[in-house]
């Protein structure tokens, strides 16, 4: 019993390092993507960017701060984006499991 207790407890760690690290470049990847994304729609042609950076320049930024901010509002976004398919992926795995249980043969009972 103590053998069993030791193997499952190793196959438990083992599957939490895993699945860290698959969540974790998950997360990565997308909000890089995101963040790719999110840039491509933001060129200084863009009425909605120059209106933007009009209007921080006009409570007093700098064009190089103006910028900075810009850009630190886009990589919060990504991030936020990112988590929020973190949390849709997480969802579906759920309920996929809880479906795997659902049709889950009963255990024979001796």
């Amino acid at each position: 019993m103590a053998s069993a207790s030791g193997v499952l407890n190793f196959l438990r760690q083992l599957s939490l390092g895993f699945g860290t690290s698959f969540a974790t470049t998950l997360w990565d990847d997308r909000t890089s993507f995101h963040d790719h994304r999110l840039n491509s729609h933001v060129t200084p042609f863009e009425p909605a960017t120059q209106q933007w950076l009009d209007q921080a320049q006009s409570l007093g930024m700098t064009s190089d701060q103006a910028h900075r901010q810009l850009a630190d509002i886009i990589s919060n976004q990504a991030l936020m984006m990112a988590t929020n398919d973190l949390f849709y992926i997480s969802g579906w795995v759920f309920l996929g499991l809880m479906l795997l249980i659902w049709f889950a043969r009963p255990a024979h009972r001796h």
